[in-house]
């Protein structure tokens, strides 16, 4: 993969003893919601960067590789003359024969560690945390790239799990699975910490309720249908929406 939003590998191979290595550029940077907190980025600015996020895991999908942990963590912004997001860590990625530009025909998907649970309980697509790891497609990093979104507008995860040491398994994989995620603008109602979430978006509080309602929250709901047949089929689809949600014409969503 060669893309200004993926951080470049230089090598890769094993050592003397066997053991795998990669060499990777060295990035400096933040954790892409930290950043945009510290520096009280606007709607409109996230939106821009996470644009460029969407850019670098439709470079990956177009080469066949679906990330499938993609986090704040994991997607560095490093801030020289402009802040660039650079999405690192394919370490539990899968690879897929392509088929499309963008969209692998499902037999072809390659398994890996079939059945085994891989990835962030907070960013899990349902179908990932079922652990069927041959329904993991594109969609999977889709549904990921959506709760991002939505902790980048609102500062809160769609969904409130319970932590997995204290709760267990069996609980996170209930909530993945049946809990229904609020629209972003009601979280913000009930919000104990909504004044400050605004005012690190540099608006009040009704304000920030306004953006968060009507089409983006039609794009953060699409993004996060639990079937992978109801939401966007592609990051290609997804960024087209915001696209079309910056110039003011009707979503694909709608």
């Amino acid at each position: 993969m060669n893309h200004p939003n993926i951080a470049r590998i230089h090598d890769a191979g094993e050592g003397p003893g066997g053991r795998p290595y990669v060499v990777m550029e060295h990035l400096v940077g933040r954790p892409i919601t930290e950043y945009c907190d510290a520096e009280c980025l606007t709607i409109k600015q996230r939106l821009e960067l996470f644009q460029e996020v969407l850019e670098g895991v439709r470079h990956a999908h177009r080469k066949g590789v679906i990330h499938r942990d993609l986090k704040p963590t994991n997607i560095l912004v490093i801030d020289e003359d402009r802040p660039v997001p650079k999405i690192i860590d394919f370490g539990i990625s899968k690879v897929f024969e392509k088929e499309t530009a963008e969209a692998p025909d499902q037999a072809s998907l390659l398994l890996t560690e079939f059945g085994q649970w891989l990835g962030t309980p907070d960013y899990m697509s349902p179908e990932q945390a079922g652990g069927a790891s041959g329904t993991v497609d594109i969609r999977s990093d889709v549904y990921s790239l959506g709760v991002l979104l939505y902790e980048l507008l609102s500062g809160r995860r769609p969904l409130e799990l319970p932590d997995l040491r204290e709760a267990g398994l069996s609980r996170v994989l209930e909530g993945i699975h049946h809990q229904t995620p609020s629209p972003p603008s009601e979280r913000l109602h009930h919000d104990p910490d909504a004044f400050r979430i605004a005012g690190q978006r540099g608006v009040s509080v009704a304000s920030l309720r306004r953006f968060l309602r009507g089409d983006l929250s039609r794009i953060l709901m699409k993004a996060l249908a639990k079937a992978p047949a109801n939401r966007y089929e592609s990051c290609g689809e997804l960024a087209e929406d915001i696209r079309r949600y910056q110039d003011g014409e009707p979503l694909l969503a709608s």
